[in-house]
C-alpha cells in the first residue's frame, strides 16, 4: 500500500509468487465499487484478477458446494488461459451453474487504464456494473457491462468479505513469462438506504406531512 493505492503483483522470485488482500470487517448489503488502475485486458491469459466477497467454511465438501456455501460472488478480470476468451466477468458461485456467469469485453482504448467495476448486494438481487474510467456512473459511452443476477446462488448474510487476489490459474507460470501488477486505486462500501418510517399521514410520499397531504 503506497500514495493511498494498493499495488498487487506477481512476480518470480525463486518461484512464480501472487497475492491476495482480505478485508477483516464484513459489511452485508449494499454496493461494493472498486476502481483499477491498468490494462486488465491485457493481462497475460494465464493471469486472474479478482475482486469479490467470500466467507470462509470450515467444509469443501462436494455434495454441499452446489449452493455456494462460502457466500461468494466475483468480478474477475482474466481470459482463463485462452487468449480469445473475452476478458471479464461477472459470476456466482458456482460458476458453472446455468445464469450464473455473464462475461464482457473491454475496448482496447487508452481509457481502459482505468476501470470502475461494482455489484450492489441486496437480498433479493446483485445488481452489476462496469465502466470506462473513475466517474462516479458511468454514461452510455464508457459502460462496459451491466447484469443483474437474481439466480438461486445469491450470498446469503452471513461474514462475507471483500477479498482482492492476483493469481495465476492452475498455478500455470505466465504464457508470456513475465511478471504482472494491477493497482486498485480506490474501494467504497455504499451501505443500502434504510427505508423510511411508515407514516400514514404522508399521502403524497415525500417524508413529510405538509400542506399537500393536507390538501388531499
Amino acid at each position: 500500500l503506497e500514495n493511498d493505492v494498493l499495488f498487487m503483483g506477481i512476480d518470480n522470485a525463486a518461484g512464480w509468487r501472487c497475492c491476495e488482500v482480505t478485508l477483516e470487517d464484513y459489511l452485508g448489503y449494499g454496493t461494493y465499487r472498486f476502481v483499477t488502475r491498468g490494462r486488465v485486458d491485457l493481462l497475460d491469459p494465464n493471469i486472474v484478477f479478482g475482486l469479490f466477497i467470500w466467507e470462509y467454511v470450515s467444509c469443501y465438501d462436494s455434495s454441499v458446494m452446489w449452493w455456494n456455501p462460502p457466500n461468494e460472488f466475483d468480478i474477475e478480470f482474466s481470459r482463463w488461459g485462452n487468449p480469445n476468451a473475452l476478458p471479464a466477468q461477472f459470476v456466482a458461485q458456482p460458476y458453472d451453474w446455468p445464469g450464473n456467469l455473464s462475461r464482457f469485453d473491454i475496448p482496447d482504448v487508452p481509457e481502459a487504464a482505468r476501470i470502475t467495476s461494482e455489484f450492489d448486494w441486496q437480498d433479493d438481487r446483485m445488481v452489476c456494473r462496469a465502466w470506462l474510467g473513475d466517474a462516479p456512473d458511468p454514461t452510455p459511452a464508457t459502460l462496459l457491462h451491466e447484469w443483474t443476477y437474481t439466480g438461486p446462488h445469491l450470498p446469503r448474510p452471513g461474514q462475507a468479505r471483500v477479498h482482492l487476489n492476483f493469481w495465476l490459474k492452475d498455478g500455470s507460470a505466465p504464457q508470456d513469462g513475465q511478471p504482472a501488477s494491477v493497482i486498485v486505486e480506490d474501494f467504497q462500501f455504499t451501505p443500502p438506504t434504510p427505508p423510511k418510517p411508515d407514516c400514514p399521514a404522508d399521502l403524497t410520499g415525500n417524508g413529510i406531512v405538509d400542506g399537500g397531504d393536507l390538501g388531499i
